[in-house]
């Protein structure tokens, strides 16, 4: 009986290691290196700039001026490579403008700014939801808990063809619940992960991209990073 019994135990084993094994991180960027060439930006409209700005020691990406931009990696992940997409990142809204907008996007073409998919958070008019840019408004729902000036955390997913997002203050614990999700419509082929700015100017940084949630596994704060995560899964500029 006791060697009946390891068959079944033993390949239990095997297909969890598989299963962790086939799970991954598919990029993640701090910018302590700098803004990587991998980085692109697409209808950029009116004055403003990327850049890798930097206080108290730490290096975090930062959108200046009154543009209109995204800026975005192509060939991070793809709907016909992984059966599901996630990303995390701080952001923080630095000016507010009457357009304020700050979005992080999945399903994105680097070289272009319309259709692609981004979560976004609007202080002005107290919504969050999602963006199908330059195309439609989708599952707009009431947000009140977004702060000028202080970091914030935004996760979005994309499950099944419909895409999943949610932002709490940066330091708290994460909310259970989502804050949106939307049924894609277009641009299913993508594979890009970025952000998107309106008119304000707002600051990024610590993003992961996994293809799943457990594989989002660096914790940190406004105000220290883990350099052993970071040795293990920095994005190589």
């Amino acid at each position: 009986m006791k060697t009946i019994m390891i068959f079944p135990i033993t390949f239990v084993l095997v297909l969890c290691t598989f299963a962790i094994a086939n799970a991954e991180m598919l990029f993640a960027d701090d910018f302590e290196g700098g803004l990587s060439k991998s980085w692109i930006t697409a209808n950029q409209n009116g004055v403003g700039e990327w850049k890798v700005a930097k206080e108290s020691g730490n290096q975090f990406l930062q959108k200046t001026g009154s543009a209109w931009t995204i800026i975005s990696v192509d060939g991070v992940a793809s709907l016909k490579d992984h059966k599901e997409i996630w990303a995390t990142a701080r952001i923080r809204c630095d000016s507010a403008t009457k357009d304020e907008g700050t979005e992080m996007g999945l399903l994105i073409n680097p070289e272009v700014a319309q259709g692609n998919w981004l979560f976004t958070v609007r202080a002005q008019s107290g919504q969050a939801g999602f963006d199908e840019l330059a195309v439609a408004w989708h599952s707009l729902v009431p947000y009140k808990g977004w702060e000028v000036g202080k970091w914030h955390r935004i996760k979005i997913a994309v499950i099944d063809e419909t895409f999943w997002g949610k932002v709490w203050p940066d330091g708290k614990d994460e909310p259970k619940d989502w804050i949106a999700s939307v049924k894609l419509t277009s641009h299913l082929d993508e594979d890009g992960i970025g952000f998107g700015v309106d008119t304000n100017e707002v600051s990024f940084d610590d993003l992961i991209v996994a293809d799943n949630e457990d594989s989002l596994v660096m914790a940190v704060s406004s105000q220290e990073k883990l350099p052993i995560t970071w040795g293990k899964i920095k994005y190589d500029n």
